[in-house]
């Protein structure tokens, strides 16, 4: 993958959206372990979440749907994500306008999380593909771990 772009990625992201809380993959694997009850939203197309997921991830790709989930979970931390970053963060920006509550973004998306070997899922079990997104977006993504049509 190309770090340097995916670096610089989230530092825009970060400048523009700085009113959203960002969670590194490393946290998110911890939480996970430790049991620490987590709403973990993909906000990806129905196919990109059918290529795979994150273990335990719902799919949902509007804010009222992911506020409407979030009510009476006032105990969940909520975290979205997307292929990099980008639409999770106006997403999750989306979501804390509508609900007051703080929505992390999960800092580089499935392709960081990838990147840093942690698995995904689709309904057969482990993959070790992930649905590009397309131009230019496929080529953070090690050949070896883009979806096939790629």
């Amino acid at each position: 993958m190309s770090n340097w772009i995916l670096s610089l990625i989230q530092v825009l992201l970060a400048t523009w959206f700085s009113g959203v809380p960002r969670l590194e993959p490393a946290t998110l694997a911890q939480w996970q372990s430790d049991g620490k009850p987590v709403l973990l939203i993909d906000v990806r197309t129905k196919r990109e979440y059918e290529v795979s997921h994150i273990q335990g991830a719902i799919r949902l790709d509007q804010a009222k749907e992911i506020a409407q989930t979030l009510h009476n979970k006032p105990d969940l931390s909520v975290v979205v994500y997307c292929s990099v970053g980008a639409r999770s963060a106006v997403m999750a920006d989306k979501v804390q306008r509508l609900t007051g509550r703080s929505v992390y973004n999960l800092q580089g998306g499935i392709f960081r999380w990838v990147e840093e070997s942690r698995p995904v899922f689709n309904i057969q079990g482990e993959t070790p593909f992930v649905d590009g997104y397309g131009w230019p977006w496929k080529f953070l993504l090690p050949s070896d771990r883009r979806a096939s049509g790629m």
